[in-house]
């Protein structure tokens, strides 16, 4: 049986970046340089987590912020640097720790990544511990709540929840606020993107770094 960064290495294994086939990827561009706009300032360093193909990590580069993307996958942080040059990426260490000292960005932006965590709250302390006091924390997932989750549980279960797909978390509103108010973190937000309100494609969700 391998390992959680031998089958992301499997995963990215690939030409392409995946968010190139996610529809919401061209609003979740615009959401996260309004939201940044709305909370840190034009130069704010700010980390990429769980990069992928580096498309994200390369829009903050040049809309002003020091950016810089870091992925678990050596394949996916070779194929920003490919696709996107002009900006830093980094592997993360081999237990997803983050390599850089404590209090160094003003923001951290990791989209479609904490599902794909098994130790969630390791996770959220490792983003905690690199930001600022008062530091921003944007994350998006794919949404659950109740109608969709009725939905889903009567129409696609076993799609949805498939056991071997790379989805190993599945948020609610109150789960994902408890998590993230025990790694230290305020909830400033929770709003979604794509389709429609109780049938969003996924949770856009802003938190701040307890000071």
């Amino acid at each position: 049986m391998g390992d959680i960064k031998t089958y992301y290495e499997d995963y990215w294994d690939r030409d392409t970046d995946v968010s190139d086939n996610d529809v919401t990827t061209p609003e979740r561009k615009q959401r996260l340089l309004k939201t940044l706009k709305d909370y840190v300032e034009p130069d704010a360093n700010v980390l990429d987590l769980g990069c992928g193909g580096g498309q994200f990590a390369a829009l903050l580069n040049k809309s002003g912020y020091n950016a810089m993307g870091m992925d678990l996958s050596a394949n996916a942080v070779g194929m920003a640097m490919r696709n996107n040059p002009g900006v830093e990426y980094n592997v993360l260490n081999p237990d997803g720790s983050i390599p850089v000292e404590d209090n160094i960005f003003d923001a951290v932006w990791s989209t479609e990544v904490i599902e794909h965590v098994l130790d969630v709250h390791g996770f959220l302390m490792e983003i905690n511990r690199v930001l600022k006091p008062g530091g921003l924390f944007v994350l998006t997932t794919p949404y659950h709540g109740y109608l969709k989750n009725l939905l889903i549980t009567v129409l696609k279960f076993d799609r949805h929840f498939d056991p071997e797909g790379p989805h190993i978390r599945f948020f609610d509103r109150k789960g994902l606020e408890r998590c993230l108010q025990k790694a230290g973190f305020n909830p400033l937000s929770f709003d979604g993107i794509g389709r429609f309100w109780m049938m969003w494609r996924t949770w856009w969700v802003v938190a701040e770094k307890a000071s």
